[in-house]
């Protein structure tokens, strides 16, 4: 008896794809883009500049969109919850 275990081996094929493309017309150009660094948007100041320019598109009622007073839904307390819609 052999204490030799069996492997499988995977079959690799290399595959290679087509490029039809025409090679671009000029050299990459690489932007120098100003920026203040990670500092800026490590401060807490950035969050509330964010939340002052940014509107909410949303529109909550007094109870936060959920009936909090559920004694006014007719047949709640029996189960039927068609009064909520």
């Amino acid at each position: 008896m052999s204490s030799a275990k069996e492997f499988g081996q995977d079959y690799l094929a290399r595959v290679r794809y087509r490029n039809d493309l025409p090679p671009p017309p000029g050299a990459p150009k690489l932007l120098e883009i100003p920026h203040d660094g990670l500092d800026r948007f490590l401060k807490p100041g950035y969050a509330s500049r964010l939340v002052r320019e940014q509107p909410l598109n949303i529109d909550v009622d007094a109870e936060g969109g959920m009936p909090i007073d559920m004694v006014g839904i007719p047949g709640y307390f029996y189960g039927d919850e068609s009064g909520m819609l």
